[in-house]
């Protein structure tokens, strides 16, 4: 039988029992579900609203300190016996799923998203029980031996997932299992994905990158950003939010904080506008999450919320900015104010 390294050289990817017991997974998930409701009491929103806009964290934002390392040396033991090399954590996130967000994470390669600071392996560690319809990994086998592709911008609103269409992925794609009592150690190289969340449990996992000098040497392609995405959306967002405002009142307002409670003022003062409560919906889920990333660095693992705001909001003003629609009390998307 192959060692754990050699499997993990030639398929990229290996499952092993959970390193944490399931005593240690009942206790930190009962700190981090505390710690998660705290800041959903911060937010003013219901538990829902909240998760569908906020629902990745940093794994030293819901634990105590002396979890986090008891968690991480825990982790590391079993990391560099599957992968024969010395490891220092790079990055250690909480990742949630539940029947409210519940969408597949599309295919990709981890490292593509690290050029700054390759890393080299990720553990990834169910804390509560799951069943088979909860999200689980998919996996193409020996992905990780061919080249790194640059980090594919799943945010954007006309994203569509080529790789999981494509007949190499159909034909070669490994569904693991669901056992909470797995978790699963694979190459930052390896192309992966997960279904999509089907069941009425919730999902936490707490995924752990790898890394090391020789991780850091890595020469990896920058991404391909397109014009709004998840390397431009806040930019973007401000732009065409303060621009549109201007076209408007002739006050110039950058701050996101400021615009965004500006339009949610404003909004529901026009006639007819389509899809006028969609976009409250989509502005106040931008409220949540942008106050959650400058306080505890919260993030929307799946862009939901900026791609719901494009096509909301965010494109409608620009077609009407570039149209000269956007007139002071007037017209604005061809409604008029009360």
């Amino acid at each position: 039988m192959k060692s754990p390294s050699n499997q993990l050289h030639d398929n990229g990817f290996f499952a092993v029992n959970n390193p944490l017991s399931e005593y240690q997974r009942q206790t930190l998930l009962k700190s981090i579900k505390k710690k998660i409701n705290r800041y959903i009491h911060e937010s003013e929103q219901s538990e829902n609203s909240y998760l569908k806009a906020v629902n990745r964290w940093p794994l030293k934002q819901l634990v105590s300190i002396s979890e986090y390392v008891e968690i991480i040396n825990t982790a590391k033991h079993g990391a560099e016996i599957a992968t024969g090399e010395k490891l220092e954590s790079f990055e250690a996130d909480i990742i949630y799923k539940s029947p409210n967000v519940k969408q597949p994470t599309p295919c990709h390669q981890d490292i593509a998203y690290a050029w700054e600071k390759p890393y080299s392996f990720s553990t990834w560690i169910p804390l509560n029980q799951l069943d088979q319809l909860c999200s689980s990994l998919l996996f193409l086998a020996s992905s990780h031996i061919g080249e790194i592709s640059p980090a594919i911008d799943f945010w954007s609103p006309n994203f569509v997932d080529t790789i999981r269409k494509s007949e190499n992925w159909k034909n070669n794609v490994v569904k693991t299992n669901t056992n909470p009592n797995t978790s699963f150690i694979f190459s930052s190289k390896i192309w992966h994905a997960t279904t999509e969340h089907l069941s009425n449990n919730e999902r936490f996992v707490i995924v752990i990158r790898w890394g090391n000098k020789n991780s850091l040497l890595t020469k990896v392609p920058k991404p391909c950003m397109q014009h709004f995405g998840m390397w431009t959306c806040n930019k973007i967002t401000n732009k065409i939010l303060s621009d549109a405002w201007y076209s408007i009142f002739y006050q110039r307002i950058t701050s996101t904080t400021e615009l965004v409670d500006a339009w949610l003022c404003h909004i529901p003062k026009l006639k007819n506008i389509k899809n006028r409560q969609d976009a409250l919906q989509t502005l106040d889920s931008l409220k949540t999450l942008h106050h959650a990333h400058q306080s505890y660095q919260g993030s929307d693992g799946q862009g939901i919320v900026y791609s719901n705001l494009w096509k909301q909001l965010l494109l409608p003003l620009k077609t009407g900015l570039l149209n000269g629609k956007l007139e002071t009390e007037t017209k604005i998307l061809g409604e008029s104010f009360d």
